[in-house]
């Protein structure tokens, strides 16, 4: 639970991630930042809605964000 592993077939890359409480939320921009890091790059597109997406509680309401740092 809350193991994500991923491969970054141009680069012959691949990486393992262990999330303490195994939830998606932290591991999913953890991911891209390692994919980042490696040297792949990614559509800015792509990278505007996924870093800048509000965490929200169960009712849906913005209550933070989630931020990689090194």
């Amino acid at each position: 639970e809350g193991v994500y592993f991923g491969m970054i077939l141009p680069l012959r890359k691949s990486f393992a991630l262990k999330v303490m409480d195994g939830a998606p939320r932290a591991a999913e921009k953890a991911c891209l930042h390692f994919i980042q890091e490696a040297g792949y790059s990614l559509s800015e597109d792509f990278l505007q809605q996924t870093w800048n997406a509000p965490l929200k509680n169960w009712a849906g309401q913005d209550v933070g964000f989630i931020q990689v740092v090194d």
